[in-house]
């Protein structure tokens, strides 16, 4: 919300503007205070809000990535000869 002001003899506060609307995230500890902050020239904000289902991009998590790495260059290198130099295209999983 903004609020236009005049001051001088009396302060007299405008009728209040809604900037833009926002749904901001729950707190999830109790030092989780405060879910916005504005920047130090006062002409933006960051709002912490909760992404909508529709629009998250799922992320995907590989356990022992060296490991599988090891594991198929030494399957590569016991399923090739000497005379043999076709690269791998095994995916790993």
């Amino acid at each position: 919300m903004a609020v236009a002001i005049t001051s001088g003899a009396t302060f007299d506060p405008g009728a209040p503007i809604a900037l833009f609307q926002a749904t901001p995230r729950q707190a999830v500890m109790n030092s989780d205070l405060f879910v916005y902050d504005a920047s130090r020239d006062g002409q933006r904000f960051l709002i912490n809000t909760p992404v909508k289902q529709g629009e998250a991009t799922p992320m995907s998590v590989v356990l022992n990535l060296a490991r599988q790495v090891e594991q198929v260059m030494l399957a590569a290198g016991s399923n090739q000869s000497d005379t043999e130099h076709t690269p791998n295209t095994e995916r790993l999983s």
